[in-house]
Order: C-alpha cells, then structure tokens, then sequence
C-alpha cells in the first residue's frame, strides 16, 4: 500500500516523491522544492503526537534552533511549518546523497574517518558528538564538539 503523502504537495511548495524512513516520531519523505527546483527532506512529525501540547512545542524549538546552526557539515534546516488540513508539523531540510549509516554501521564496514571519530568521542568525556563525515565539507577528518 502507497504512503497517502506521497504524491501530493505540501504548503502549495513541496512535492512529496517517496516515503525514505518512519519511526516513533513520524515519517521522512524525499520531496520536491516546486519553486526551486531541488531535491529535499520532509519530516512529519505523527498527526495523533499533536496532541501533546509539551511535544509540540519541543518539535517548534528544535526546529527554529537547528535552522539556526550554519556548517558544511550540518543539514541545514530550510523551512518548517504545519499542514493546513490536519495541523501536522514539519520540517524541510536539505537532501544529502549517500549511504545510510544504520546500514554502513550494522555491516561492521566503517571508514577509517568513522572509526577515528568514533574513537576520539569516546575518549574525550566532553565530547557531546562528532560531525565531520566523508563527502561533506572540506575535509574528511572528524571533529568532535565540546560543549564551552
């Protein structure tokens, strides 16, 4: 059975193409910008989650806050806002190509950049996560974030 989403436009900008992941929180969608003419991400958050007020507001921060953050090695946040039929929020980012990392990670093949990064994390007890991946930015070397 085809997700409902897929096919329609969201926001009279977005054309949803494809169903690209699902979790507790909602569903992932590969989309189309209409105006723009590029490929993006469109998350939804559940319909049935808007119900709880602390949730909501939480996916509104987050949203504003992640838009904020400008690095080439962070996805950047595009646009978010609410379906007008139904209220649901979402979320508009940048599409990257590349390997899903839940794959490359359960295959036990990890890149040297992935196996350093993950190697400098765990040794630095503030290190909060490592952002620097092959293929995006400048440089292939990781880099840890410590709070301060």
């Amino acid at each position: 059975m085809a997700d409902p989403q897929v096919g329609t436009v969201v926001s009279g900008r977005f054309r949803v193409d494809d169903l690209i992941g699902q979790g507790g929180m909602g569903k992932v969608y590969r989309a189309r910008h209409l105006a723009l003419e590029r490929t993006v991400v469109l998350k939804m958050l559940k319909p049935q989650l808007l119900e709880d007020p602390t949730l909501v507001g939480r996916f509104e921060r987050e949203a504003k806050a992640a838009s904020r953050l400008n690095h080439p090695n962070v996805i950047q946040v595009l646009d978010f806002g609410r379906l007008e039929n139904d209220g649901t929020l979402y979320i508009v980012m940048e599409h990257v190509q590349g390997k899903d990392l839940r794959l490359v990670s359960r295959s036990g093949a990890t890149s040297p950049t992935t196996s350093r990064c993950s190697t400098s994390a765990s040794r630095r007890s503030s290190a909060r996560t490592c952002r620097r991946w092959p293929g995006r930015g400048s440089s292939a070397s990781p880099t840890a974030i410590s709070p301060g």
